[in-house]
């Protein structure tokens, strides 16, 4: 009984280090995917993270769940996704960038993980594409439109609510600009009043 357990903690044991420490995956991503275009070697990545390439490979595998080139080849395809999308560059030059032998090379490859050549991905991609910009210019316009017919509040002046009319302050009327305009010159005539002077019209 004793040794069975023995064996079963001496199992859970190999488990748990059978997996990569967080430094070792954060070092091996980061030197594959800086070296997408020229290529890595396991050797090298083993190397890196103080393994033997037996020990990484298999480590690398329970850890990912996919071995260390395949994980680079799922890169390789995803960048050149991400060229395919918008850089107007030729296939033979993204072949390239992305680490493929040659135009041929990357073709094929894409077609076995994706099921269709490049070119064809590349059109389904422009098509999803173009009712996204045609529907951002659509609400561009309807914007521009909307702010062209809205009435705009002058400084110090009511401030426009929609679907509220702004109420105007009267303004103070002069006393004297409510009077004939005979009485403002002869308002000022009388015993001991100089009829010489007569107040300005306001």
């Amino acid at each position: 009984m004793n040794s069975d357990h023995c064996t079963v903690l001496a199992t859970v044991a190999l488990k748990t280090t059978g997996l990569l420490k967080p430094w070792q995956v954060t070092t091996a991503k980061k030197l594959m995917l800086e070296n997408l275009d020229t290529g890595i070697t396991v050797t090298e990545l083993a190397q890196a993270c103080s393994l033997s390439r037996s020990h990484f490979t298999r480590m690398f595998r329970d850890t990912m769940h996919v071995p260390p080139q395949q994980w680079m080849r799922e890169q390789r395809l995803r960048k050149s996704k991400e060229l395919l999308g918008g850089s107007g560059m030729m296939l033979a030059e993204i072949a390239l960038e992305c680490g493929f032998c040659d135009q041929s090379h990357f073709c094929r490859t894409f077609v076995k993980a994706e099921g269709m050549s490049p070119q064809a991905w590349q059109r389904q991609a422009s098509i999803r594409t173009e009712p996204l910009l045609s529907q951002g210019a659509h609400l561009c316009s309807v914007a521009d439109a909307d702010a062209g017919h809205r009435p705009m509040s002058t400084p110090g002046g009511p401030r426009y609510v929609p679907g509220h009319t702004p109420k105007f302050r009267t303004p103070e009327v002069n006393a004297f600009s409510q009077l004939p305009r005979h009485s403002l010159h002869t308002a000022g005539t009388g015993p001991g009043h100089n009829s010489t002077h007569r107040p300005s019209c306001v």
